[in-house]
């Protein structure tokens, strides 16, 4: 009972928050504004520290070894306490910890977030993730919602039929993968029709989001999720908010409206996440969005800062590189998929499924001068593998994000 009066609680501040004033938010972040001079922390600093940012004390090896237990369906190490996997961009999973008060709140906020109040009575959700943990089981918690999970590391083969039988009224999934259900002959013959359609753990790029609309016929909303928590929503006019009712927001600006966000999650406190220097590029979308959220948005989750590709001194963001890819990928009813891979400071390798064009690989050695382009043959990313089209072999721990100084500017919009 007390579980599911603090995902109430949870769900009612959620909602409530969708309607404060500029001015409710501003008070809000203010409050939270006194992060004292303590420094930036990078994911590399952070592990170095890891026991110091745990309520714990657990070392990383300890909190592994936990998370693979839970994983297997053993019970918690620390009764109250749950370890889980993140879903791994760069290849290894992270780590996160949740006691039992923060996945009530996880979820209550989530719902309270995303959800149409229409949902909320006896649906059925499909998740569809790499690793499960007790942050998404528990869902079911609210007894209105029974969530149905499907391992994103198995093919798509293995559970597709299972998932068309379902028949969710809520699916959630990386893009890819709801991609690869989608061109099925099992969902040729029943069409998957959710309500809401959630795309999270990749970046949703813009050719995603058209196939994703026509293939189930309702448009694909973002949803922010990471191991240092939920930090945004995507709302019906396209935009992403920012969880700003959770967590202080800071940017470290790029150019062309990027920045990388800096956090400090004032929720937490089973894991410290103290002006955390997140790895992402996110685009900003200036003024108040057509939803009439305060929060401050964005436009795209673009990928993470080793997405950033280099010729000479200047960046090239991925979606730079889709948008000089699209002309050449049409074709067979559907957009052709890629991997542009930048080996070293003056080579980058190109992969298109089908084959790669001499009319693209001439326009991308026109737009990447003096790194040279070469072409390889693409492969698909292994099932559970995270699809990065773009992506950056060297300086992996992003030392170059070190000469931005941090703005909360970029952030407000003021």
């Amino acid at each position: 009972m007390a579980g599911r009066l603090e995902i109430a609680r949870a769900f009612i501040r959620a909602r409530r928050t969708r309607s404060w004033t500029p001015e409710q938010l501003r008070i809000h972040r203010d409050k939270h504004a006194v992060i004292g001079e303590c420094p930036i922390e990078t994911a590399l600093e952070f592990e170095k520290h890891f026991a110091e940012r745990n309520i714990l004390g657990m070392s990383i090896q300890e909190a592994r070894a936990a998370a693979n237990r839970e994983l297997a369906g053993l019970p918690p190490g620390v009764p109250g306490f749950s370890w889980g996997l993140s879903t791994g961009t760069m290849g290894t999973a992270n780590l996160f910890l949740t006691s039992d008060q923060e996945r009530q709140a996880w979820i209550g906020s989530v719902l309270g977030k995303i959800l149409p109040l229409r949902l909320l009575a006896g649906s059925d959700v499909a998740l569809v993730l790499k690793h499960n943990s007790r942050l998404y089981t528990e869902v079911s918690k609210t007894r209105s919602l029974r969530l149905h999970y499907f391992d994103a590391a198995a093919p798509v083969a293995d559970w597709v039929d299972r998932l068309s039988c379902l028949t969710p009224r809520v699916l959630i999934g990386p893009p890819g993968v709801l991609q690869q259900v989608a061109l099925t002959a099992e969902f040729a013959r029943r069409p998957l029709r959710p309500q809401l359609l959630l795309a999270g753990a990749e970046p949703l790029f813009p050719q995603d989001r058209t196939f994703l609309e026509r293939a189930y016929a309702v448009a694909p909303r973002v949803i922010y999720q990471a191991k240092e928590g939920f930090l945004a929503a995507g709302c019906h006019s396209g935009r992403i908010h920012l969880n700003e009712d959770l967590i202080y927001f800071e940017a470290l600006p790029l150019d062309r409206g990027r920045y990388v966000p800096v956090i400090t999650d004032f929720t937490r406190t089973s894991q410290r996440y103290r002006r955390f220097r997140l790895d992402d590029v996110l685009i900003a979308a200036p003024g108040q969005c057509g939803c009439g959220q305060a929060f401050a948005s964005v436009s795209a989750v673009e990928g993470r800062a080793n997405d950033v590709l280099f010729s000479g001194s200047e960046r090239i963001y991925p979606l730079e590189i889709n948008e000089l890819m699209l002309p050449h990928l049409t074709g067979g009813g559907r957009v052709r998929d890629y991997c542009v891979t930048q080996v070293s400071t003056d080579q980058i390798t190109v992969a298109v499924e089908g084959g790669t064009p001499p009319q693209l690989l001439e326009a991308l050695a026109a737009r990447l001068k003096p790194v040279q382009v070469s072409i390889e043959a693409y492969v698909p990313p292994a099932p559970g593998e995270k699809r990065r089209r773009v992506r950056r072999l060297f300086d992996l721990h992003n030392d170059w994000l070190s000469r931005f100084t941090v703005s909360r500017n970029v952030i407000s919009g003021v």
